[in-house]
């Protein structure tokens, strides 16, 4: 027969031993076209049993005891879904003046404000699917009606680590995706420096001055505008 199993999980095979028991048996298992490999099992109240903590790879396995010995049987394992392509669109914020980017890495580093919006294609089907941001509650995530695509989106508002959770469709089996990390850059405030005049003076009415400014920052700078007021009085505003 066949056994079903998830990656990374345990595994326990018991054989009940009948008729003139010996001490020991032994287990035969291979894995692929690879050597065939024995183990010596104690034999005990006519049992016997062969424990792997995690299994990684599907193998086949037949177990002797004197003269006899089971058929083959195969443990097959069932690994985690994996993403075969990944189309990340970045639709950046208005004041970066950048055009929107397709992308396939998952991990990302974005200007904050921008809406990243995820497609991933699977080698296998799942029933569902979500986004498991390392902090926060997860967010189930939209699944294509064969299972093979899965699509969200999100507006980038701070750093974070991230993982995606699949429930396997054929098995029903829970896995969780490598993490992945969002760096999310702040838009800082503009620095403005007034280079000239160098220090304060003294003008006339009707004179003309000339003023510059040494303007910084790190999405470039839009538009600019000079406030003024005279005597104390109010505001006045000069783009």
């Amino acid at each position: 027969g066949e056994w079903i199993v998830k990656e990374g999980e345990g595994l326990s095979l018991v054989a009940n031993i009948s008729g003139e028991i010996p001490d020991s048996a032994k287990i035969i298992l291979r894995t692929g076209k690879g050597k065939p490999r024995e183990r010596t099992l104690a034999i005990s109240g006519g049992v016997c049993e062969y424990e792997a903590q995690t299994v990684f790879r599907s193998f086949d396995f037949s177990i002797s005891a004197g003269d006899a010995r089971s058929p083959w049987q195969t443990v097959r394992v069932v690994s985690a879904p994996r993403i075969e392509r990944a189309e990340v669109t970045l639709e950046f914020p208005e004041y970066t003046q950048r055009p929107t980017e397709t992308v396939d890495a998952l991990t990302l580093t974005v200007p904050e404000g921008t809406t990243i919006k995820w497609k991933l294609s699977l080698d296998r089907p799942v029933d569902e699917a979500e986004f498991r941001p390392a902090e926060g509650e997860a967010q189930a995530l939209i699944i294509s009606a064969d299972g093979h695509s899965i699509t969200m989106q999100q507006v980038a508002s701070g750093s974070r680590s991230y993982s995606f959770g699949w429930v396997d469709k054929e098995h029903g089996f829970t896995f969780s995706s490598p993490r992945h990390y969002l760096q999310v850059a702040p838009d800082r405030a503009p620095s403005v420096d007034l280079t000239s005049p160098a220090e304060n003076l003294f003008a006339t009415l009707q004179r003309n001055l000339d003023f510059a400014f040494r303007c910084r920052d790190d999405h470039g700078i839009g538009e600019v505008a000079i406030t003024y007021r005279l005597d104390k009085a109010g505001e006045v505003k000069v783009a």
